[in-house]
């Protein structure tokens, strides 16, 4: 996929990148699931159980990456509650409907976390809006009515920082009545 970020742009998983993939890495349990893997960075050097899922074939060259399946994330070839965690990195905004992917993930795992950008908030410098792989721009009250229209109990946390905003989470369906869902407002601002 093809983006528009501006030339000489880049991420780096430990300083632009690190502060979001940090909550994910705090927040990943037991046998973990990470769809849309690509090369498998995210979790290199924790003592993991991690199976990597992307559409696009990947070399994964190290623990703790046990698996690779190659799969479209809207249909992942597991059975129900095959993993303690799903993780959704940036992954939603790929889809032009999300929902099959939120609940392939809802229904493999027995709790999801993820991340998704806040492009309204990005700095202009930053390229808001220019990756052309997006589909779907989410700010907070979107991705709550995203999330509850997936009929799952779920925290929204507001993350910014150097010039960077991203919504992080977590989805559950435990015990669900009556389409009943807890949103969280909560803002962390990371100064580095």
């Amino acid at each position: 996929m093809m983006s528009n970020y501006p030339p000489n742009f880049t991420f780096d998983l430990n300083t632009d990148m690190g502060t979001r993939f940090d909550w994910l890495r705090r927040n990943v349990f037991g046998k973990v699931l990470e769809i849309g893997c690509s090369k498998g960075a995210l979790f290199d050097g924790m003592n993991l159980d991690v199976t990597g899922l992307d559409l696009e074939k990947h070399k994964i060259p190290n623990p703790p990456y046990n698996n690779f399946v190659l799969a479209d994330a809207r249909n992942i070839p597991f059975t129900d509650k095959s993993f303690d965690c799903a993780v959704l990195a940036e992954i939603l905004e790929h889809f032009v409907d999300p929902l099959p992917v939120l609940k392939e993930a809802m229904r493999v795992a027995k709790h999801v976390i993820y991340t998704v950008p806040n492009e309204f908030k990005w700095d202009k410098s930053i390229g808001p809006f220019a990756n052309n792989a997006h589909l779907q721009f989410f700010d907070f009250e979107s991705l709550g009515e995203f999330l509850k229209s997936a009929d799952v109990k779920f925290t929204v946390r507001e993350m910014n920082y150097n010039g960077w905003s991203f919504f992080v989470g977590t989805c559950h369906n435990h015990n669900i009545k009556g389409g009943l869902v807890k949103v969280e407002r909560e803002y962390l601002v990371v100064e580095k």
